[in-house]
């Protein structure tokens, strides 16, 4: 994001009531179908995720700091079907609907920055669709651990992450995920302490994932 649309959002969303979430907290649920709220997320992470009717989760997308949702939805007009939780803890604010799109109508630097944003967010969900459609399970796993380790590893390592959250995150049963995860466990690539998944090595983790698609 650019700092002047960073800034700009900040100062906007300060004026409204600000609200903190604990990890795994339900922000928005799907039976939530009209949206009245914008959430700006000051500081933590969020995760839009869908249940299929079977009861199995998907991972849809996840917000950061500096992001502000379900402003997709409201933009497209759509009713929301959708869950979004708190991936860690999360403090932000929250503003009318009706206020953000003025914001949105009359500043064209928070626009086109919620643009880039939205065009970055399209990319990534085609190229998941496009390496889920052919990657083996195995595969898919490497590539949300290294997807992970950059985005939640505050040490660059170590992932507070279930099996359950990965097998949401790349549409498999927890069990296909706990095989996969055993298989990188005795190729010594990663290792599990405490209930915590530690990536040993990255690089080994991205040569595994590199050697697979050869």
């Amino acid at each position: 994001m650019e700092s002047s649309a960073k800034e700009k959002l900040s100062q906007f969303f300060q004026h409204y009531k600000k609200v903190s979430y604990k990890k795994g907290e339900t922000i928005l649920r799907a039976d939530e179908r009209n949206i009245k709220h914008i959430i700006y997320i000051e500081k933590g992470s969020v995760r839009q995720y869908h249940i299929a009717p079977n009861g199995e989760e998907t991972t849809m997308h996840e917000f950061y700091e500096g992001s502000f949702f379900p402003i997709m939805l409201v933009l497209a007009n759509e009713q929301n079907t959708y869950y979004f939780e708190a991936s860690e803890p999360t403090t932000g604010y929250i503003a009318p609907v009706a206020d953000v799109l003025t914001l949105l109508k009359n500043d064209p630097t928070v626009l086109y920055d919620l643009t880039v944003r939205l065009a970055y967010g399209i990319c990534g969900l085609l190229e998941k669709i496009k390496s889920f459609s052919y990657e083996h399970a195995y595969q898919k796993v490497i590539s949300i651990l290294l997807f992970l380790t950059k985005h939640h590893a505050a040490d660059g390592r170590t992932l507070d992450t279930t099996h359950g959250e990965i097998a949401s995150w790349i549409g498999a049963q927890r069990e296909t995920v706990s095989r996969q995860i055993e298989k990188l466990q005795k190729k010594g690539i990663i290792q599990s302490k405490n209930h915590r998944i530690v990536i040993k090595s990255t690089l080994k983790l991205q040569e595994e994932l590199l050697f697979l698609k050869q």
